[in-house]
């Protein structure tokens, strides 16, 4: 049995040595042109963040080629997430729900939950977009967006952002007494938190004249002022199903194009999902090989945000964090540990001195975000996610803890992609 084990061993190793990068792809990494991921948080407009960062991209890289108006050369100086998600997807319901916010339930004068159309595709809202007109994301920014759906206030001040129920509603009861609505500081303050460039004289305007049916396009309308020349001579989307030839597909990477895709996310957690399924959409920025599984892995942006908490198992309970503990000071005594054993290391180790030198960085991240104020709950959260990275749900997926970045192997994501989204050439 030990015969058979050492073999298997020098096996494996003949393996990992005779593993070549293939000459038929070059790596491409594309994450150095855009903006950090944004957070859909609990609405279903993936799509549309997946939209934003593909005509985003497009825009920053062809320096305001196309459109009527220029963007301001301070949009295009920097990667950025240039484009509102929130605004895409606003666009794609209007064009295919313009009667939804009219079939909205009102129950005794009040209107009902379920406010905001979810889901779409790429391809069609970029299409809708370059049509109609587009958003830059600090005129309607695109985060936390499910703030339209409940009353939401900051704990350390009375600021709340835009409750489209509660404005629903209020326009709604004005339309049938007669009466306008009155632009008040409270009313100008909660919708200048998500229209936040928006004139007050427009507002006032839009508020005084639209009705619970139109109201929020309206805004959207307002505010969203950059147009292509020609719909017909703006970016061309190529839309494809993916099977078993990716030549299109890397053909773009190659080139500098990220792509979106539509796909199952089931495998992201779970590694025996098998099921081309358009359940979710995100975008690749990026191709990689890993020698370690003798594999091309993709770079996938995908739209919760930069963390990389729902793919990992958690490894502390909440009852954990109440033992007070000084992580900052773990980290230092750690960093000094790594310091001594990298002194000690021949400089021929070059795996082992990189491995303790992305160890090290780590430990550099957390010490930066940690405060002294915090609790003893986040700190450890934190030092769990960057300094200890969690096991990951399915062992193939690494995951970037301080950008949210995801590493996935072809193998795994050609059982679950179904069709991609790519702007030509």
């Amino acid at each position: 049995m030990k015969i058979l084990f050492l073999l298997f061993c020098f096996l494996l190793n003949s393996f990992a040595r005779d593993c070549k990068v293939p000459a038929d792809l070059k790596e491409v990494d594309l994450r150095s042109e855009l903006g950090p991921i944004r957070d859909q948080d609990s609405i279903a407009w993936c799509y549309a963040f997946t939209a934003a960062d593909i005509l985003g991209h497009y825009l920053y890289k062809t320096k305001n080629l196309s459109l009527k108006t220029p963007l301001p050369e301070s949009e295009l100086t920097h990667p950025q997430n240039l484009i509102s998600a929130a605004a895409i997807a606003t666009v794609f319901n209007q064009k295919m729900f313009p009667d939804f916010y009219g079939n909205v339930s009102i129950v005794n004068g009040e209107v009902q939950d379920n406010l905001v159309p979810e889901l779409g595709a790429m391809g069609k809202a970029i299409d809708f977009v370059k049509a109609k007109g587009f958003c830059l994301e600090k005129d309607f920014p695109s985060e936390n967006f499910n703030i339209v759906l409940k009353k939401f206030c900051t704990q350390n001040s009375n600021e709340c952002a835009l409750n489209l129920k509660d404005l629903l509603t209020l326009i709604s009861k004005r339309s049938k007494e007669g009466r306008s609505v009155e632009v008040n500081c409270e009313l100008q303050k909660i919708i200048k938190t998500t229209f936040p460039t928006l004139a007050y004289d427009a507002l006032e305007e839009i508020i005084k004249f639209s009705n619970h049916q139109k109201i929020f396009y309206d805004l959207e309308n307002r505010i969203c002022s950059y147009r292509f020349n020609d719909p017909k001579t703006g970016p061309v989307i190529l839309e494809e199903l993916l099977d078993k030839d990716w030549t299109n597909l890397d053909k773009a990477l190659d080139r500098g194009t990220i792509v979106g895709i539509a796909y199952n996310p089931a495998f992201l957690i779970d590694p025996s999902a098998n099921e081309k399924k358009v359940v979710h959409a995100s975008s690749l920025v990026g191709r990689r090989f890993n020698p370690k599984i003798c594999e091309w892995e993709y770079i996938l942006r995908n739209s919760y945000g930069p963390s990389c908490e729902i793919y990992k198992e958690r490894e502390f309970s909440e009852e954990t964090p109440r033992v007070v503990k000084d992580f900052r000071y773990e980290a230092v005594l750690k960093r000094a540990q790594l310091q001594k054993e990298l002194a000690t290391l021949d400089p021929s180790n070059k795996e082992k001195i990189a491995e303790i030198k992305e160890e090290q960085r780590r430990l550099l991240v957390y010490l930066s975000l940690y405060s002294p104020t915090m609790s003893p709950a986040r700190a450890q959260e934190i030092y769990l996610d960057v300094v200890k990275p969690l096991k990951m749900r399915n062992p193939r997926i690494s995951c970037d803890p301080i950008t949210g970045y995801i590493f996935v192997p072809k193998s795994d994501l050609e059982k679950n992609i179904a069709y991609i989204d790519y702007i030509k050439e």
